[in-house]
Parts: C-alpha cells; structure tokens; sequence
C-alpha cells in the first residue's frame, strides 16, 4: 500500500505515469492530490495539529479491508515538493511502524504550507518552526519506528545531516531521471531489515528483549488498531523493568479470520521459541481490548505444557463477546456481533486466581465486574477503554502481581510434601 503525493503544483501527468509504474511493479498505490490534501486540513477547525500518519493509516486498513488483502500492510508514504515533507511527516509522528511502514522524500523538504502545525511524535518530535513565508518547517526526530529515506539530485550537507539525526537514508537520484524511475529506485532498495526476524517470523510480532537476562516472558496481544499506545507503552514500561517482551499485532494477525485453535497453536509456538531463544522459564500473558477478549479463548487450546509454564493472565477493557477477525466496525466503537462467542463460558475454565481484569470506571459492557470473574483480581482505574492515558500504572500493577503470583507458586512447591 503506496500512498503517493504530488507537489503542491497538484497531481500531474508525470504522478499519473509514476502511479502506473508503481501499480505495475506490484504496489497498490493511491494518489493523492497535495493541493486538495492540504486545503482540507486547513478547513478543519476542531483540532490543535495534523496527522498526516493517522489519515494515511485509516484510509490504508479501509482500502485494505475492502480489497480484501490477505494479510494487513502498514502503509508506506512517498512525496515531492510538499509533499516530500508531508511523507517525513507522517512517518515521524507515527507511534509504531505499524503504522506507517516508511516513507520516501524527494528532497529537499520545504516548509509546509499549513495554518497548524503536524502534531509530534515519539519523544515530542519533529519540532514545528514557524517559517517566514507562512507554513512550519519541521526538526529531525531521532525515534522514527519505520524507515525513511530522503532522495536528493545534489549533495546537501544540510539536509543529509538532517537525515542522519533522524536515523535515515540519503539516495543519490540522477537529476535528469523521470519522476517514475526516482520513486521505484527509492522504494525497490531493500527496506532497513526488522529486529523481528526469528523462526516464528511469518508472525506479526515486536521483540522488546531485556537488557539482561529475564526469567519471565511477557506476551502482549494489541487492540485492533495494531501495536501503538497502550500496547506499546505496556511493552516498553515491562522491558524496562527487565521483562522481555512479545507483542503480536492483533491489526495484522487478525485481519484474516483465524480460530481459537489456530491462535492456541501460534501462542504455543511463541512460548516455545521465545522462552529457548531468550532464556524465559515463565510467562504472563496480557490482551488489551480485542487481544484480551482472545486470549481465553487460546489459553484454554494450549497444550499442557506451555500452559503451566503461565502465572498469570491480565485482561484490559475486558468485552462481553468477541470475534476473531478485525472487522471496520471495531474501530468505530461497535461491539462483536450478537452471534460472536461469549466469552464468559471460557473464563469458567481458566483458575480465577491467574487472572487480572483492568477496566475503566467509564466502561459499561466490560466483563470485568461481573460475577464471571468471581475469585479473579478485578481492578478499576479512572477513565474509559484507555483508562485515562495512565499506562505506567498499568504496568506497575501488572508487574505487581506477576511477583506475587510467581512468589506465591515458589512457596507451594517449596512446601509441598514430598511423596512416600
């Protein structure tokens, strides 16, 4: 999924032939008209800053599910001119690769002529600068998830500093080459190779490994908006704290319809490959919204010995039904259908004492408070599904009651008789 922008002179022929050349290399691509894009932004009055990365987001997972894709791609950006700087843009912002996969900039990036600033990213970058003749000019950002590449037709110490603050690529493009040969030369470069790569690497998964050596494994099943904020933000907070960490992508694992077993049967092979490759004798298992609604469901499927190897279960913004496909209708706020299986009847199975259940005081069709987690740790926060932002008290919480847990578990086989 190839988002490409013209210049602010608008989409012109040589866009049309660049789209082409795209489409015929493979890539579904989207034009998308600079002049009409930024004349948009400006008639929005209900905002403080732009998000370029959440536009392109969005539009990506609706085409996607309308086209039917296979798998979900997380979008790459592409741009000249304005364009250029609206494509840095969106990948600087973005929370998570994830969300904006990369991104190519026809350089140099002149400011962008907007009456808001975009809003920052990570680490509260890139900076917005007022320019003087109108229009903000944006600062290097230092964590961009994805990768981002910058094309220049002449050297620019300048803007291949730039680049390199922001952890980029700097290409050398022939000046005289069509605007098609530019975009392909600067997408067809094999991207910057994922961390994730390991035997279990035809999975949508993040690694977050542990500085030192870390006895227990936490997995993290994301909302259905993928792997960013709150999933995120968990995982970093446990690494942290020297936990390793396993995320799996609900956005892209679930984009295609899966089965409880099927999920058993990938969780069993992270367990497996994770707790060898890291040295991780013990899990906790922890689902946020749609990836908690799953997770009963597949620890119920597990085999016996990768289940005993988990203390404890925590479950956020816990919902009464569940499917196993990401539908459109979930980013909207609409519950599972009716005919979704409940999840109740497999929490009766799963012992209470391994649970956690987080919800928001504001959350009205959460299992949480119901008598289906009679015996479990049912804790109630401020706020609503995101509980207020407060992700470190999560955290704390969920690390909290792991040790207990695990203490708990060391004290019952330290005691327990041996047999005659």
């Amino acid at each position: 999924m190839v988002f490409l922008l013209s210049d602010d002179t608008g989409w012109t022929p040589e866009f049309d032939t660049a789209a082409r050349t795209l489409q015929g290399n493979g890539a579904f691509v989207v034009g998308v008209d600079l002049k009409g894009y930024l004349d948009g932004l400006d008639r929005s009055d209900d905002q403080d800053c732009h998000s370029p990365a959440g536009d392109f987001e969005d539009l990506s997972q609706r085409l996607e599910r309308e086209y039917k894709f296979a798998t979900y791609h997380a979008p790459i950006v592409v741009g000249r001119g304005q364009g250029a700087t609206v494509a840095y843009g969106a990948v600087a912002q973005a929370a998570a690769k994830t969300t904006i996969a990369g991104g190519a900039s026809i350089g140099p990036l002149p400011a962008l002529k907007t009456k808001l600033p975009l809003c920052t990213g990570p680490g509260d970058a890139p900076a917005a600068t007022p320019a003087p003749g109108g229009g903000f000019t944006y600062g290097p950002q230092p964590h961009i998830p994805g990768w981002w590449r910058l094309g220049l037709q002449q050297p620019d110490a300048a803007a291949s500093a730039f680049a390199g603050t922001s952890g980029g690529e700097v290409m050398t493009l022939p000046p005289d080459a069509p605007l098609a040969d530019q975009v392909v030369a600067m997408l067809h470069q094999d991207a910057p190779a994922d961390a994730d790569a390991s035997a279990v690497s035809s999975l949508p998964l993040e690694e977050l490994k542990a500085d030192g050596p870390s006895p227990t494994l936490a997995i993290i099943y994301s909302g259905d908006g993928g792997w960013q904020d709150l999933d995120k933000t968990i995982g970093e907070a446990l690494q942290s704290k020297g936990v390793s960490v396993v995320g799996v992508d609900s956005l892209r694992y679930f984009w295609s319809q899966q089965t409880p077993e099927q999920t058993a049967k990938d969780l069993a092979h992270i367990i497996d490959h994770y707790g060898k490759a890291w040295g991780a004798q013990r899990v906790i298992l922890i689902g946020y919204s749609f990836g908690a609604n799953v997770l009963p469901f597949a620890y119920n499927r597990l085999p016996a010995a990768e289940k005993a190897k988990i203390d404890q279960i925590s479950l956020l913004g816990l919902a009464e039904r569940t499917d196993f496909e990401i539908r459109v209708t979930g980013w909207l706020g609409v519950s599972a259908d009716d005919d979704a299986p409940p999840v109740a009847p497999e929490l009766k199975s799963i012992d209470p004492a391994r649970i956690q259940c987080f919800y928001g005081e504001e959350e009205d069709d959460t299992v949480c408070p119901t008598p289906a987690m009679a015996g479990a740790e049912v804790i109630k926060t401020t706020g609503g599904h995101h509980f207020d932002g407060d992700y470190d008290s999560l955290a704390r919480t969920i690390m909290d009651g792991a040790a207990k847990r695990q203490q708990a578990a060391s004290a019952a086989t330290t005691t327990k008789p041996a047999n005659p």
